[in-house]
């Protein structure tokens, strides 16, 4: 890959994982997962789909295998830290 193509991946990983934390975080302010990604209600199919996708991205090694792929070299800490802040309504 030559340095525009390293770049494009690690921009799409990046928007990658933004949207992972916004939908963590909406999913935990709507009351449909706790901290720990566990569902907090009976849930319908969507949102069955949903805590799955977060559950494996979150807490079975997704983020962490998506930066390295991306040659990021950075800590999860801040991102574990981010995904429990509930969203602030307005």
């Amino acid at each position: 890959m030559d340095e525009y193509d390293d770049f494009a991946m690690r921009r799409l990983c990046a928007a990658i994982v933004e949207r992972a934390i916004e939908d963590h975080r909406t999913a935990i302010t709507r009351n449909i997962i706790d901290e720990r990604t566990q569902p907090t209600k009976e849930l319908n199919s969507r949102e069955v789909e949903l805590v799955n996708s977060l559950h494996w991205f979150f807490r079975c090694g997704g983020v962490e295998l998506l930066l390295e792929s991306a040659g990021f070299k950075i800590s999860t800490e801040a991102i574990r830290r981010k995904i429990i802040e509930p969203i602030n309504k307005q």
